[in-house]
């Protein structure tokens, strides 16, 4: 999906001016008004569309990618566990 790209998209903002990308990122706007981030009343207007249901969907999956990949992803930045594979004392994350 498309957690990838938001992922490396966030880390590229994050270090700003030393991005290569800066140029580009600079011109977009710092935020976007979807749908799937509209209020329940907002919503409303959209009760028994299609475009509803598929924010419905599309909210199931922003929130099981969240739970599965960034949360863990963060928890371990968060907490400096080790890294099991190479079995080692560095962090899994600098």
């Amino acid at each position: 999906g498309p957690l990838a790209l938001i992922m490396a998209v966030m880390y590229e903002m994050a270090i700003g001016a030393d991005s290569q990308w800066y140029p580009y990122l600079s011109l977009l706007p710092e935020r976007e008004y979807l749908p799937v981030y509209w209020s329940k009343e907002e919503l409303e207007h959209l009760e028994g569309t299609e475009l509803e249901a598929t924010i419905l969907v599309d909210k199931e999956y922003m929130k099981a990618d969240y739970d599965t990949i960034v949360k863990e992803f963060f928890s371990k930045r968060s907490t400096g566990k080790k890294d099991k594979k190479n079995n080692n004392n560095k962090n899994v994350v600098p």
